[in-house]
């Protein structure tokens, strides 16, 4: 199986991704993996070269990850398709002696259907997180303002869902991940087979619910954090608020 992991930036995908990975699903030689960061020090766990490819497309049609305003699919024309098809099947080819495989890039929300009509049988994994912690993260990682942060999670997710509506998909809530980590993975897991993915191992490691019980209590703290500056904005915090609701 070829398991495709989408979400906007700063939604948790890396963390699914690194759980994919520890279930047994590959992603990338030493060489070819993207290195760890100050901005994500536990690693991206998505491949150097798809990031790049995928930012080559981006530049083809003026824009960025962060400047996609403008941004639309029928802009994906047969030019562009070619451009990406003969390096996008060389990575593909690369990885498909090691199915079950996995690749994950937030920038296949918008240029997945150029990547799908390469695959043979992709399967999504869809987190998604609140718009206020995405909206956060990214303003302390790029300096982004939070509406521009809000704006983009818009934009990728209406782009990432109307992109995987025609691809069998499992939704893992970055919120249930945090609250119930063990309960969370065991449904992965299941879904995963119930999805037909074989060659996977379910194992739940203790470094890895360490790591989600402190990011937990380090999103508390951020949450409140927002909650004090938003409620001098009552109207913006309450529209804020719902949006969290629907997500939660």
């Amino acid at each position: 199986m070829q398991i495709i992991v989408l979400g906007m930036h700063r939604s948790g995908t890396s963390m699914v991704a690194r759980l994919l990975n520890m279930m047994g699903a590959y992603f990338a030689t030493e060489e070819t993996a993207m290195p760890p960061t100050a901005a994500n020090p536990k690693g991206y766990w998505e491949r150097e070269d798809i990031r790049q490819l995928n930012d080559r497309i981006f530049s083809l049609l003026g824009m960025s990850w962060d400047n996609i305003i403008d941004f639309k699919s029928d802009l994906l024309t047969a030019a562009i398709q070619q451009q990406l098809e003969e390096p996008a099947s060389k990575i593909i080819f690369s990885l498909e002696s090691h199915r079950p495989w996995m690749a994950k890039d937030p920038r296949f929300c918008l240029l997945f259907s150029l990547w799908q009509p390469l695959l043979e049988v992709p399967i999504g994994v869809y987190v998604y997180r609140n718009p206020i912690q995405v909206a956060q993260s990214l303003k302390n990682r790029e300096g982004f303002p939070l509406t521009l942060g809000i704006a983009l999670w818009e934009k990728y997710n209406l782009c990432g869902l109307a992109n995987g509506v025609n691809l069998p998909k499992i939704l893992i809530s970055h919120a249930e991940l945090i609250r119930d980590p063990v309960g969370t993975v065991k449904k992965f897991y299941q879904d995963l087979l119930d999805c037909d993915v074989r060659g996977l191992r379910f194992q739940l490691i203790k470094k890895f619910r360490l790591l989600l019980m402190l990011n937990f209590f380090m999103n508390r703290i951020i949450f409140t954090f927002i909650k004090i500056i938003l409620i001098h904005n009552k109207l913006l915090y309450l529209k804020l608020l719902k949006m969290v609701m629907y997500f939660n």
